[in-house]
């Protein structure tokens, strides 16, 4: 009995272990080191953001085939909307990968970039976002 409690608990640590390095993450503009786990399509209705959604690819997961950071950027963002950050756009998305990928050995040629429509934002994209 005991050695079964043992097996199941193992199990559960490598579950979520495994979890966690999916896990996709959120980064709002200038907020690279400080990514969202668990967000909605709220994030979305905010016109002056931009945001980064950083997934890792996943073995036999269709949906998840690259490793792929999705930029959405509101019609109404503005870099000098944030003050002096010191982060164009572009180095915001770098930052985002290198802050999400740190760990792993994808470096930013290995992560795909995709543009979303802000006004029609694709059903791969969508399919991070709770409905709730």
């Amino acid at each position: 009995m005991r050695h079964t409690v043992i097996k199941q608990m193992d199990e559960y640590k490598d579950e979520v272990e495994l979890e966690k390095q999916y896990k996709v993450k959120l980064y709002n503009y200038p907020e690279y080191e400080d990514p969202i786990g668990i967000f909605d399509e709220d994030e979305l209705q905010n016109d002056e953001a931009m945001i980064v959604l950083c997934v890792r690819a996943q073995p036999d997961d269709e949906t998840r085939k690259d490793h792929t950071a999705y930029v959405w950027t509101g019609p109404s963002f503005e870099v000098g909307n944030f003050g002096d950050t010191g982060l164009t756009e572009q180095q915001f998305v770098h930052k985002c990968i290198d802050n999400y990928w740190k760990d792993q050995e994808a470096d930013r040629k290995q992560v795909k970039i995709v543009t979303v429509d802000s006004n029609q934002p694709s059903d791969e994209f969508m399919f991070y976002f709770d409905e709730d």
